[in-house]
């Protein structure tokens, strides 16, 4: 009898199942906020915002709405996995999504550029840090 369960991809510790591991920071909060996410047995969950089947929603939109925070900023490793889809969830939750690029790394180096396309494709705002409007609206 075949299995009907999705298969699931394990990831470093920090992935583990329960374990917080987006965390969310607002310089204008002065203020860490742990996400829990993770928490279904059997669907894989990369974004911060919600799994891979939306079977549950993190706190995290709940968390930005009510502190009517509007933009996110996104940087960090797996470009083709967890910030993909943080990012694509972000838009669907309606936040402006900018995703920091040099900021940011693809477990399949050759699949970046065609990732951060896809992206911006979507609406997600691709941009490096150094970019002089990016500074001027965020870091000056």
């Amino acid at each position: 009898m075949a299995s009907t369960s999705p298969r699931l991809t394990l990831w470093f510790a920090r992935y583990i199942q329960h374990r917080s591991h987006y965390t969310f920071f607002s310089p204008r909060l002065t203020a860490y906020q742990y996400i829990l996410q993770g928490s279904h047995p059997k669907v894989d969950s990369y974004s911060a915002f919600a799994d891979n089947k939306y079977f549950e929603i993190t706190e995290l939109a709940k968390h930005l709405f009510t502190r009517h925070i509007d933009t996110v900023i996104i940087v960090g490793l797996a470009a083709d996995y967890c910030v993909k889809e943080t990012a694509l969830d972000a838009r669907k939750f309606g936040f402006r999504t900018i995703l920091i690029k040099d900021g940011t790394r693809a477990v399949i180096p050759e699949n970046f550029e065609t990732c951060m396309e896809a992206l911006s494709n979507k609406g997600v705002e691709v941009t490096t840090i150094g970019n002089d409007s990016f500074k001027a609206e965020f870091l000056s």
